[in-house]
Formats: C-alpha cells, sequence, structure tokens
C-alpha cells in the first residue's frame, strides 16, 4: 500500500510541474500588444533639424527653452540614417552620477532629438510630462565633455534642454537606455 501511494503522489508533482512548465512557456513569450503597452517606438527619420523638430513639438503645445539657441542643429544634427529603438515609457532611468560621454555611450542611452520624439509621445498618451520630478541625462557627445540633458521645468510649463558638466551629482537624473527588440 505504501507503493500505492508513493506513486500517487509522485504522479500529482508531474502533474503540477507540467502545469508550471507550460504556464512558464506561455509567459515566456510576449506578445506584440505586451510590446506596444510598455515601450515607445522611437524613430528618428533623419529629416528635419532639431530646430524644426522643436518647433514641431511647440506646435502641439509643448514649449521648450534650450540652452543651445541657433547652435543646436550644430551641437545635434541630422542623423546620417533613419533610426528606430525602443524605451520604456515608464522611469526607468539608470541612476548615475559623475559621467562622462563613454559611460553613456556604453549605456545605449537615449538622444536629445529621441527625447523630443518619446517627450511628445509620452504627453499625448498619459496627458502628463515625463520627467517632471527629474532629468534624462543624453547620450549624446558635447565639446569640452560635457553632457546634454533635459526635462520638464514646472515653473516655467516647458521643457529644458541644458548642458551640464560631468562632475556634477545627478540626484534626480539618469538616462534612459534603449532596449533591443532581439529581447523581446
Amino acid at each position: 500500500m505504501k507503493k500505492e501511494t508513493t506513486l500517487s503522489v509522485l504522479k500529482q508533482i508531474k502533474i503540477n510541474i507540467d502545469c508550471i512548465f507550460e504556464l512558464l512557456q506561455k509567459q515566456a513569450i510576449k506578445p506584440a500588444e505586451d510590446t506596444k503597452e510598455k515601450y515607445f517606438k522611437i524613430t528618428d527619420e533623419a529629416k528635419l533639424k532639431t530646430s524644426e523638430m522643436l518647433v514641431e513639438m511647440k506646435k502641439s503645445g509643448i514649449d521648450f527653452w534650450t540652452e543651445w539657441g541657433n547652435a543646436i542643429d550644430v551641437t545635434f544634427p541630422i542623423p546620417k540614417n533613419q533610426t528606430t529603438r525602443y524605451f520604456s515609457k515608464h522611469r526607468e532611468t539608470i541612476s548615475v552620477s559623475n559621467l562622462n560621454f563613454g559611460t553613456l555611450q556604453k549605456l545605449n542611452g537615449m538622444t536629445l532629438r529621441e527625447y523630443i520624439i518619446f517627450f511628445q509621445k509620452y504627453f499625448k498618451e498619459f496627458g502628463r510630462y515625463p520627467d517632471e520630478k527629474g532629468w534624462t541625462v543624453f547620450s549624446d557627445a558635447l565639446p569640452s565633455g560635457f553632457v546634454a540633458d533635459g526635462g520638464w521645468r514646472s515653473g516655467h510649463r516647458q521643457v529644458a534642454f541644458y548642458w551640464s558638466s560631468p562632475c556634477r551629482e545627478y540626484s534626480l537624473a539618469g538616462a534612459r537606455e534603449a532596449i533591443i527588440p532581439d529581447n523581446f
């Protein structure tokens, strides 16, 4: 009788293991809809100057300020090719301090041009601004080793784009890392 009890318990364990394995397999394959819910697809078509992208953003109702003024197109030129990358819709920045361009490049971080597109998509979907309580540090290379960053300035009701010393402490800032589509 003891053998029959052990055998029935083992059969039940196998059934449970099979059910768990099946559930894990279903969760491992994420449908495309799930990807759309968690990430923004950011495509820089490489057609507009950065200043023109900012004008388009302003036309959509989002005001801006930039430290570069008319030099923004020189500092952040049109890329040679169209790029498409994915970024989390939610604040999943990588906390960074004592930044430098090499660190930001290794993170595969968001560029200023991608942030302009991201900012508009975020506002359109959620009705509020990303980085209301923080800053995004961009992976763009700046002269003299400075880093570019941006975020919402609630007092001025505008998104602001700055450059900062890489030695500055970034307690409320982080880099937004691109998600590689092959990982979906």
